[in-house]
């Protein structure tokens, strides 16, 4: 699988990244590398081979939830520079 110029453009705009025109050589030719490598792993003869989803093989990884202390709701809000009702108050960011 080859990538194309208006792939490249089209994940600049999916990564919201503006790529300069001067670098646009260096990273198509970094992107193409990677997309070349993966269509190598895609030859791979995995027949037989059982999917995983961790290696490790820890049997549980999380620990059990605990109520510990914490620091207190006025502490925590203390260094906000706004606040409504009790709560961090920040700029919308999803429209």
């Amino acid at each position: 699988m080859k990538l194309t110029r208006t792939e490249l453009k089209h994940l600049e705009g999916l990564s919201r990244i503006a790529i300069d025109a001067s670098k646009e050589e260096e990273y198509f030719k970094k992107l193409s590398t990677i997309v070349d490598y993966i269509s190598v792993l895609s030859k791979v003869d995995t027949e037989g081979i059982k999917p995983t989803s961790q290696v490790t093989n820890l049997e549980k990884g999380l620990r059990d939830d605990e109520v510990t202390p914490s620091m207190s709701q006025e502490d925590v809000l203390k260094n906000s520079k706004h606040t409504w009702k009790g709560y961090f108050k920040i700029p919308k960011v999803i429209e």
